[in-house]
């Protein structure tokens, strides 16, 4: 079984980032969205179409689990989560869709300059 692989973006303490949206959690949605994460990384695209995954737009997708989402983006075999906050609506905020579009083209970027910047080296 292939696994993939799961980078958080930005690794900081962003504004909905992975890291401050954890922070303030409680040990049991922690180990909640872990085993989400876990589940991303083991089974890949194919997380799409469970009640795990939903398409948001484009190359944007959202984990779920209760009321805690995990906007996260796919860059070849990597996941780049991307903004975590907890959803009280139906609709997902545009606010943090923007905010996950732009981490993402941050993400990609920051990956193909680590591309050159390897082929230079060579």
């Amino acid at each position: 079984m292939s696994r993939w692989t799961v980078e958080i973006f930005p690794e900081g303490m962003d504004s909905h980032s992975i890291p401050e949206y954890f922070s303030a959690l409680t040990e049991k949605d922690i180990a909640l969205l872990l085993h989400l994460i876990e589940q991303l990384e083991e089974l890949g695209p194919d997380i799409q179409g469970t009640n795990m995954d939903k398409l948001i737009t484009g190359s944007l997708r959202e984990l779920r689990k209760d009321s805690h989402r995990i906007l996260y983006g796919r860059d070849g075999r990597n996941f780049a989560l991307l903004v975590a906050f907890r959803k009280d609506s139906q609709k997902t905020p545009k606010r943090f869709i923007t905010l996950a579009l732009g981490r993402f083209e941050e993400y990609k970027a920051a990956k193909r300059a680590e591309k050159v910047k390897k082929m230079v080296r060579k």
